[in-house]
């Protein structure tokens, strides 16, 4: 998931949508699953973001 988030082009608008993406698909996933998973696809999104706004810099 950490590698499709992070292309190796420049557009930040890409990212960002990719991590909106990836976003809605955890709060599709919590509608299917436990809790558990919705806690572990948030953690996942915080480390993206946190990638992100660092290799933007």
């Amino acid at each position: 998931m950490r590698r499709m988030i992070l292309p190796p082009g420049r557009d930040g608008k890409n990212r960002i949508l990719l991590v909106f993406a990836a976003f809605g698909l955890g709060i599709l996933a919590s509608f299917f699953f436990s809790e558990r998973i919705l806690i572990l696809t948030e953690a996942i999104l915080l480390v993206a973001a946190v990638i992100i706004c660092l290799g933007d810099r």
